[in-house]
């Protein structure tokens, strides 16, 4: 499966958020060093463009990663017409242990990346940019959970064998429903 388009896909978008968040760390790194909005240095300046920079490559990486939840979900129904017994996304969630994590990780992971863009968008309506610590901190908490969610991806798209039989749709919303009861 770790050749199909579908799989390419998601790998290179989860590629080039870490990438781009890699950036933004090391800025982020630089904006709790020396942010100091009431200076007029050189270094400030300097700063206050490589936020402007920063911010809109990781607002369009965040974007990418919400945009990377409806592929998932839109592979793991390509990927149930390959797997004997799906017959669904569902069926082919289940069809290792990383399936539904994964999904779980990246739907969770959406309101936490929809928050740092409401930040930012709160951020730069403002003169003096109040929220700029704030919001870098919070990026930098964000990396692990971009991490946890790619490292989730790559383990679900490597694991799925079509000769395995998964388990029905049906019988897996049994088991999930009899485990709530």
């Amino acid at each position: 499966m770790l050749l199909n388009s579908w799989s390419i896909a998601l790998l290179l978008c989860g590629v080039i958020v870490l990438f781009l968040m890699g950036l933004a760390a090391r800025s982020a790194l630089r904006v709790l060093l020396y942010w100091d909005p009431a200076s007029d240095s050189n270094r400030q300046i300097r700063l206050e463009n490589e936020i402007w920079l920063t911010s809109t490559l990781v607002e369009y990486a965040l974007g990418i990663q919400i945009i990377s939840l409806i592929v998932f979900v839109l592979a793991a129904d390509f990927y149930s017409g390959s797997i004997t017994g799906a017959m669904c996304a569902t069926g082919s969630l289940l069809a290792n242990g990383f399936g539904l994590p994964a999904l779980v990780v990246k739907v969770g992971g959406v309101f936490f990346y929809g928050f740092w863009i409401v930040l930012h968008q709160l951020d730069i309506r403002s003169e003096t940019y109040p929220l700029v610590r704030i919001k870098y901190i919070y990026l930098l908490f964000l990396l692990p959970l971009l991490l946890l969610d790619f490292s989730l991806e790559v383990l679900y798209i490597v694991g799925l064998e079509p000769d395995i039989i998964a388990s029905c749709c049906a019988a897996a919303c049994y088991l999930l429903a009899g485990c709530f009861y």
